[in-house]
This record gives C-alpha cells, sequence and structure tokens, in this order.
C-alpha cells in the first residue's frame, strides 16, 4: 500500500487499508497516521487545502468504508472494519439507559453512526422488537423497540 501510494499520490483509499492493516498488527500509531493522511489527501484532492470536510475524520472514515465496493459477501467489509477498531477507530458506543422499550447510547467521538444502530438493533432483537430511531443529537441516540 505504501509503494503504491507513492506512485498514485492522489489517491486516498489505500491509507484505509493501511490503517486496517496495522490495526491487524496492533501497530495503532501508524494505523492513526494512515487516518490522518487519507484525510488529508482527500481533502486536498477533493477540494483543495482551505477546504474541511467531517469526512476526512477517523470517525467518518468509517461510515466511508459502507460505499466502498467489496467483495466476498461482507467478508472483506468486516475485516476492514475489525481492523480499524483494533486501531482505536470505532469504540462501541455507551449505554446511558436500557429497557425493553427502548435504548439511549452515547455516540464516542470515533465512532460510526452505523454502530449505534447496529447497537439499537442486537439491543431489541433480544426482546423480539425492531428498534427505530425517536430522537438524536450529535452525541446521543435515543431508540424505540416495537
Amino acid at each position: 500500500m505504501l509503494k503504491y501510494s507513492k506512485s498514485h499520490p492522489d489517491d486516498y483509499f489505500p491509507f484505509v487499508y493501511l490503517a486496517a492493516a496495522y490495526g491487524h498488527l496492533g501497530r495503532e500509531q501508524e494505523a492513526k497516521s494512515a487516518v490522518e493522511t487519507y484525510g488529508h489527501v482527500r481533502t486536498v484532492v477533493l477540494a483543495g487545502p482551505d477546504y474541511y470536510s467531517e469526512y476526512s475524520t477517523g470517525a467518518n472514515l468509517l461510515e466511508q468504508v459502507s460505499i466502498y465496493r467489496l467483495k466476498d459477501g461482507g467478508v472483506e467489509e468486516q475485516r476492514l472494519r475489525e481492523g480499524l477498531r483494533k486501531a482505536g477507530f470505532d469504540p462501541p458506543p455507551e449505554v446511558m439507559e436500557a429497557s425493553p422499550q427502548g435504548i439511549t447510547l452515547n455516540r464516542p467521538a470515533r465512532s460510526a453512526i452505523a454502530r449505534l444502530y447496529q447497537a439499537a438493533d442486537e439491543h431489541c432483537g433480544k426482546h423480539g422488537r425492531k428498534s427505530h430511531l425517536m430522537h438524536s443529537s450529535p452525541a446521543r441516540y435515543v431508540f424505540g423497540c416495537q
């Protein structure tokens, strides 16, 4: 990935895979560096150096993983996400309140929104119900179970 990125300086996607590989290897600092490089290259390529985008941060990097065209029935995406989690990205949401009627979750700064929905689905599924978002703010999400 490093060799490829040197010969293709406008391609920011290899840094996602590099960060995940470093995560699987337990090299958290290198993974964070790869994510920073991803954000920098992506910002410069898409809009120039003065442009700021929330998608250039580690948290939203995980949101971007779902738009990649990955093969193997989701296995590749799972491995990619697992590597990023091992590197410290996408920590689990904090459960504030939970009951059979619903769950309230706090979103950690570097966590993907999809992780919140997954946690709510798992919680409501244990009670034989489906989850639905009732209220949200940037850090707090309230799901009901129906």
